[in-house]
Formats: C-alpha cells, structure tokens, sequence
C-alpha cells in the first residue's frame, strides 16, 4: 500500500513518502477540539500517562483552549489522515513559559498508538521546531517520564544542543533553539545503531 506523509511548510503543505496512509501535518484549529478529543479516547493508557504524567484524557474544555491559542501564547500543529474525511492522528504545541515576553516554551507532542513508528512523530517535531525558531523562541523545555524512549531518540536525533537534566523518574531537557541544528550531532546519533562488520 502507498503512503505519503504531508508536512506543512509556512505557507502550506507538501508531501513526502513515509508509511501506510497518506498523512498531512498542518496548523491547529479551533473546529479540531472535537477531532483530538476523539483520539485521546482511542490511545492506550500508557501512551496517555507517558503525555499527561498520570492516567487522564483531558476534558473538552481544555482541548478547545488548545485548539484557541493566541500567536503570543504558542503555537500547535496536528497530523490527520484523508480516508474519505480527515481524521486526526497526532498532535504537538507549545505554550511559551510567562506569556509573550519570554523566549522560552514548554512542548508537548502526542502520537496515535497504530500510527507510531512511522516518522509521524518526528514529523510534528520537526515542524513545531522550524515555527518555534521563526517565532523567536530560545529554547523549548520537555519533561517526560524516562521510560518514554521514543521522546528520548526524537531529542537526541533532532541535532539541536540539549541540556539534560533528572528528577526522579522524570527527563527535564532543554532544546537549545538559539543555534542551528548541526548534521554532526544527527550522525552521532544514527551511529549509535550501526553495526560495523569485524575485519577478518
């Protein structure tokens, strides 16, 4: 089966092969309250404490303040799908720390169980960062429960500098936005999982 992934540029959007159903990475809306509630219902409860830090799906009214941020406040982006109508799959914000006078943000990204594995993740990732660095941001602040290794890998192989930090069974790490993404931290990563062949 062919399948496209759709990442939003500024102006728009525009494809690119991935996995198994064509995919779409655009702004968040307000009339997608609806949409993310309905897939915080579909997720495991795993997945929904390793976004929330405890076994919740959040009310409607908090989906909806999501959905109605302001420029000042931050920004977020949903990953939906196009079988017959769109169906949202995946979701990531960020809310900048004390309003518009501040550099920094606190992310949050949320992938759909089925739709995990396909590079959907690292593309809202990739997306929120490119819109956090033309917005002006530092520095983006992510704290996740350490046995969450997709998180993990998405920070180390972002190529972005980040600065760790440990409390209990939490990872507080800091992106460092203030730098571009350098290809030499990428590489350092992906090597980690290469097997080099012994010579004989």
């Amino acid at each position: 089966m062919t399948t496209m992934t759709t990442m939003t540029t500024m102006q728009g959007s525009r494809q690119v092969k991935r996995g198994i159903n064509p995919v779409t990475v655009r702004p968040i809306r307000l009339g997608d309250a609806d949409a993310i509630y309905a897939m915080h219902k579909r997720l495991l409860p795993e997945s929904l404490y390793y976004r929330y830090l405890q076994y919740r799906i959040p009310p409607l009214a908090e989906v909806a303040a999501l959905c109605n941020m302001s420029p000042e406040q931050g920004a977020g982006f949903v990953a939906v799908t196009h079988t017959g109508c769109e169906h949202i799959v995946g979701v990531a914000h960020y809310v900048r720390d004390g309003g518009q006078h501040t550099c920094a943000a606190e992310l949050a990204i949320l992938v759909e169980d089925r739709y995990q594995g396909l590079g959907i993740g690292r593309s809202l990732w990739q997306r929120l960062h490119q819109h956090a660095a033309a917005d002006r941001l530092c520095e983006l602040r992510v704290i996740f429960d350490v046995r969450n290794h997709r998180l993990l890998r998405l920070i180390q192989g972002s190529g972005y500098l980040y600065k760790p930090s440990f409390d209990g069974d939490l990872n507080d790490y800091r992106v460092v936005l203030s730098e571009p993404p350098q290809p030499s931290r990428i590489r350092r990563f992906l090597g980690r999982f290469v097997t080099y062949p012994s010579a004989s």
